[in-house]
């Protein structure tokens, strides 16, 4: 513990993830993906099937995949988000232990060029997701802990 800041310096994943996060199933639609995201305010979902992680839906995978904007209100647009985002998801699913350091998460998605991760327990399923957001969020905590110069 720190004089100057009574509260511990967070080192593990587990510190910073967002717990039990929002899910879909492979079946879900893009369109309810895409609401259940614009409500939630996040931009990632972890696809889950049978308690496990298959993938993880990013609103980019639903921009990369959406038909141009001059297709809005055609069959394309209607079948588009109607389509389960099981076809779309990134896989395979990239995760991280609660228990691992903080910077591990960082290197994977700096190494991997992705902004979320699944945070899985022994048993493999999901207790959490940890994005550059949270790792954003703890390096201006960090910044602002040190006294300036």
């Amino acid at each position: 513990m720190n004089a100057m800041n009574p509260n511990p310096i967070p080192r593990r994943i587990r510190d910073l993830m967002t717990p039990s996060p929002k899910t879909v199933t492979p079946a879900t639609t893009v369109g309810d993906a895409y609401l259940l995201m614009t409500e939630g305010n996040f931009r990632h979902l972890p696809v889950v099937a049978d308690g496990r992680v298959v993938g993880m839906l990013s609103d980019r995978d639903i921009f990369r995949h959406m038909p141009p904007p001059a297709a809005q209100n055609t069959p394309d647009h209607g079948r588009f988000v109607n389509q389960p985002v099981g076809t779309l998801m990134s896989r395979p699913v990239l995760s991280v232990s609660p228990d691992e350091p903080i910077e591990t998460a960082a290197d994977v998605m700096l190494t991997e060029h992705v902004s979320a991760l699944a945070v899985t327990g022994a048993d493999g399923r999901l207790v959490g997701v940890v994005t550059l957001s949270d790792l954003a969020r703890f390096a201006g905590w960090l910044i602002r802990s040190l006294p300036l110069p």
